[in-house]
């Protein structure tokens, strides 16, 4: 999703409002999808689930320790103890190796560190844009914390004659283009300023 966010920025959202609210809605989602990855982990396995799952693995238990799991919840008394005792005695043959093996212990350790590398990578190249929107914010709702540097300042020029006109708005880093307008009235002409890095 941050990758995601990372190209609408590039294409569409570059500065102003329209990056505050691609930054927003990427960083909704991409919370929202990573709480969801989380909340699973929230979640114990019921004691049938991991008897289950002992069943899968280890094969060849003909659902006794499922069974001895269901009756044990529900029932007691000899009968049903005697199912508890002979599950022990199946699921104490079984090798652990062949419950949680080597093999799925490496893919679950290389996937973990794929997906927190693409992460990392990811919020790397992300977060300027999200600082960048910040700012903007920041701009918006405190435009008295920012002062906007104008050169030159008051100035004649000749008819004809070129000047640049600079509008440096520290801390903003172009996260907010000013536009200019020049004349007044019908005369009037407004033109968006250029980003620039200097």
């Amino acid at each position: 999703m941050l990758l995601v966010g990372l190209l609408a920025v590039f294409l569409l959202a570059h500065d102003g409002i329209p990056l505050v609210f691609v930054v927003t809605t990427v960083g909704l989602v991409a919370g929202v999808a990573l709480s969801f990855a989380f909340l699973p982990l929230r979640q114990q396995p019921t004691d049938r689930q991991i008897a289950r799952f002992i069943e899968e693995q280890a094969g060849g238990l003909d659902e006794v320790v499922v069974t001895a799991v269901d009756k044990s919840e529900h029932h007691r008394g000899g009968v049903v103890d005697l199912l508890v005792a002979d599950a022990i005695r199946a699921a104490g043959g079984v090798d652990p190796q062949r419950l949680v093996t080597h093999d799925s212990m490496t893919r679950a350790a290389i996937g973990g560190a794929i997906g927190s590398a693409i992460f990392a990578v990811a919020f790397f190249f992300f977060a300027p844009s999200a600082s960048r929107a910040i700012n903007v914010v920041g701009a918006y709702l405190l435009p008295s914390f920012y002062a906007i540097d104008v050169t030159p300042g008051s100035i004649k020029v000749r008819e004809g004659q070129p000047v640049t006109v600079t509008a440096r708005i520290k801390g903003i880093d172009g996260g907010v283009i000013p536009s200019i307008t020049v004349g007044t009235g019908e005369a009037a002409r407004t033109a968006r300023m250029a980003d620039s890095a200097a």
